[in-house]
């Protein structure tokens, strides 16, 4: 079994070369089972293998575990903690972290296989409602993106006026800008302003927070579309439990190096379903090496042969969460 610094090289490798990623999938299994001890009597209580050979037969954690309990993986004392937003009385997710570097690094590595070097984009982050709170892991990674830029990066609150003013300075710059925003403000913005710049990438995080019906992405990116006609809207999927994400450009979203998509039955989530089908996503983020990288979501989804996937909305009977999930 690979040690810890022999896996995170590996994982860092997969951004170059991904051959090996199947079978860096189930060494971090093993490391896991051995060193995770919840993980560990999960794995016992449902009578599953603690020693997969194919990745059809590896295990995953709901992701309610990360509400109940510290997922660790070996003892350590974590060095940030993140947690999710939820709703009023609701327990709330929490993730620990030991090396926030390995954050740094990842999220850094997948943003600019997408969008280009960082150094050379202006960071913008709309984004009201996580702002708020202290402990949000999407402004701790827009924070970091805005670190590693040569140029003026900034946060917005409500002050829809002032962000107004700053993509009008940097209409005809020819930088790159590209605004992560939160679902709500982006249409509480694109109602009263329309920005022409056509350099500009919108990044919608999505979450309607509570404050309006959630909507189809297609639906809710026509209507982003009315502030920015110029702009090209994305989209993130990331979420407290994970420390990789992963980006679309229409529907489906791109498998990041560092994370493995599958969908399982609805109803057995021992059961892969097959590639297009409609299935509860589960995930495999390789950079949750000191967490728990094993996660059963209450997503619905479906998973494509080009590694690709779809986020379709959430399963019946599971609690609303501020990520990204637009309802079809």
């Amino acid at each position: 079994m690979l040690s810890r610094e022999k896996l995170i090289q590996s994982i860092y490798g997969l951004f170059n070369d991904s051959s090996h990623k199947d079978e860096l999938i189930l060494e971090l299994f093993q490391y896991q089972i051995k060193n995770n001890p919840i993980f560990l009597a999960f794995v016992e209580s449902i009578n599953a293998t603690k020693c997969p050979t194919t990745l059809d037969q590896l295990s995953y954690l709901p992701i309610s575990f990360f509400k109940t309990h510290q997922l660790k993986s070996k003892i350590w004392d974590d060095k940030l903690t993140f947690s999710s937003s939820g709703t009023t009385g609701t327990n709330t997710s929490k993730h620990f972290v030991k090396d926030p570097s390995i954050y740094h690094r990842v999220s850094k590595e997948i943003f600019e296989n997408s969008y280009g070097a960082l150094k050379d984009k202006v960071i913008l982050g709309l984004l009201p409602s996580y702002l708020e709170r202290q402990d949000s892991s999407l402004v701790y990674m827009v924070n970091y993106f805005m670190e590693q830029s040569a140029e003026e990066c900034s946060f917005y609150l409500d002050n829809f006026q002032v962000l107004k003013e700053r993509l009008d300075q940097l209409q005809d710059t020819g930088k790159d800008i590209v605004l992560f925003g939160v679902s709500f403000a982006l249409l509480d913005f694109a109602k009263k302003y329309k920005i022409q710049n056509t350099n500009l990438i919108i990044i919608e995080t999505g979450g309607m927070k509570g404050r309006a019906k959630e909507m189809i992405r297609s639906s809710l990116h026509s209507e982003i579309k009315l502030g920015f006609p110029n702009a090209s809207i994305h989209s993130e999927y990331g979420m407290t439990e994970l420390l990789s994400q992963a980006y679309a450009n229409g529907e489906k979203f791109e498998t990041p190096p560092t994370m493995q998509m599958s969908c399982r039955e609805i109803g057995d989530p021992f059961t892969e379903v097959r590639k297009g089908k409609t299935g509860i996503l589960h995930i495999v983020d390789l950079a949750n090496i000191d967490s728990l990288a094993f996660i059963a979501t209450e997503d619905l989804g479906r998973c494509y042969e080009d590694q690709s996937f779809e986020v379709l909305g959430r399963a019946d009977n599971s609690i609303a969460r501020g990520c990204n999930l637009l309802y079809v």
